[in-house]
């Protein structure tokens, strides 16, 4: 159950995804929501100069305090709009022109985050209408700026599956650069100490983003493994390769907003085409 036609499948769905350097609707929304509540993270840091600095959209400047009080940082609203990349078919949403809600500037945990970025309206009240498509997409979602905006000065990140690729491992390091300070006791954690009642703040925000953080991650994976299976039950060519219609069992998301999908059990997929093509399971696994 490894040919070239099931391969095939494989690879033209990553070139289906590779080709867009966003996603649009709700996965569009759930990156967004990753890519904000790692950018939260970076006020760690304390500011550009700290550890390694602010990676992140660092030309991103906005009315939001940061987690040690920082000045200019960018709330969700002002993020979105600093990364966003104009296309032929999608023009930056005027600014003056939209009404972001108040849950836009304090959202913390992604589904929330998810859900302001897909009703975010217009002034008039009505909502945004991104892509005229069937079913219409609605939203604050489109093309983003990767290598100008999210990432400036990463050699190397230029595409949306890159940049994508490096948000696990800076939320990484952010997580030891916390874990070091909480350890050399720069994050006050003692009760007694005077300065306990503003970090134990700081403690609280980064654990609330770094929650969101992983959550959003989670919701991302999870909609494009249930983006890659739907795509194959469609298909039939690999289904004609194998010569069975395979064993599909249902799978569910640990996150609502995704929903279930199916996936081929591989064993019991093998189990029948050695049943119904009698053949060996070794010629079943090399089909």
């Amino acid at each position: 159950m490894k040919g070239a036609t099931f391969a095939a499948g494989v690879l033209q769905l990553h070139l289906l995804f590779a080709s867009a350097v966003s996603a649009y609707w709700n996965r569009g929304a759930a990156e967004r929501a990753l890519y904000y509540a790692v950018y939260v993270l970076e006020d760690i840091h304390f500011n550009q100069d700290a550890y390694d600095g602010w990676k992140i959209a660092p030309g991103c400047v906005g009315t939001r305090k940061g987690i040690w009080g920082q000045k200019g940082r960018c709330n969700l609203a002002e993020f979105c709009d600093w990364i966003w990349a104009t296309t032929e078919k999608d023009e930056r949403p005027p600014k003056d022109k939209i009404k972001w809600t108040k849950a836009m500037v304090g959202a913390k945990m992604p589904d929330v985050i998810v859900s302001v970025i897909m009703g975010a309206k217009y002034t008039d009240g009505s909502f945004m209408l991104r892509h005229d498509t069937t079913p219409k997409q609605y939203g604050y979602t489109g093309n983003i700026d990767v290598s100008g905006r999210v990432w400036p000065g990463e050699a190397g990140v230029t595409d949306y599956w890159q940049s994508l690729e490096k948000f696990g491992p800076r939320a990484a390091v952010l997580k030891k650069d916390f874990d070091e300070a909480v350890k050399s006791g720069a994050i006050v954690t003692d009760p007694s100490n005077s300065k306990y009642k503003a970090h134990k703040a700081v403690i609280d925000k980064f654990n609330d983003f770094y929650t969101a953080a992983t959550n959003a991650a989670e919701i991302v994976i999870d909609w494009r493994v249930q983006d890659k299976w739907r795509h194959l039950e469609t298909m039939g060519d690999w289904k004609n390769s194998l010569g069975v219609d395979g064993v599909w069992e249902e799978k569910a998301s640990a996150h609502s907003m995704v929903g279930n999908w199916n996936e081929i059990n591989k064993e019991k997929t093998l189990d029948q085409m050695v049943d119904k093509l009698g053949i060996t399971r070794e010629e079943a696994t090399n089909k």
